[in-house]
């Protein structure tokens, strides 16, 4: 079984939108599932969620080259302060940073493992992400 949701890859957030791939002998069970577990989709929302799956890899891959970029600027400023721990993210675009003495909004929203860490997005610009980092640094410092 394969499920995947179109939020992150395709940047379709709050659309609630996702697909699976399962063994056919698996097709009703899913589809009740399905069925007693979501009110649907938007049409226009299904219909963009075809249209990805169909064209979008290009797009999925160069947003992929962009996010790469992004982290490890985002790793290069950070992981060198000494107030920072970071944890490099195999997956999404988060980074999580212990910050020793500043009170932040805490990780642990987004699951046990972010408890005493501060969640970082860098799904931006280098532009926007160089600006908020130098923010960061100095409020750090």
């Amino acid at each position: 079984i394969v499920i995947n949701s179109f939020s992150k890859s395709w940047r379709m957030t709050g659309w609630r939108t996702g697909w699976f791939t399962a063994p056919p002998a698996l097709g009703e069970t899913l589809a009740k599932l399905t069925e007693f577990n979501t009110a649907g989709p938007a049409t226009f929302a299904q219909h963009a969620g075809v249209v990805a799956i169909r064209d979008g890899e290009s797009e999925v891959k160069a947003q992929v080259d962009r996010l790469r970029v992004a982290r490890d600027l985002t790793f290069q400023r950070l992981a060198a302060h000494p107030r920072l721990t970071l944890s490099r993210p195999k997956a999404a675009f988060y980074a999580f940073a212990k910050v020793d003495g500043i009170g932040v909004a805490p990780g642990a929203a987004f699951g046990a493992a972010g408890e005493g860490h501060l969640r970082l997005c860098f799904a931006s610009s280098p532009e926007l992400l160089t600006q908020a980092l130098d923010r960061l640094e100095t409020a750090l410092d």
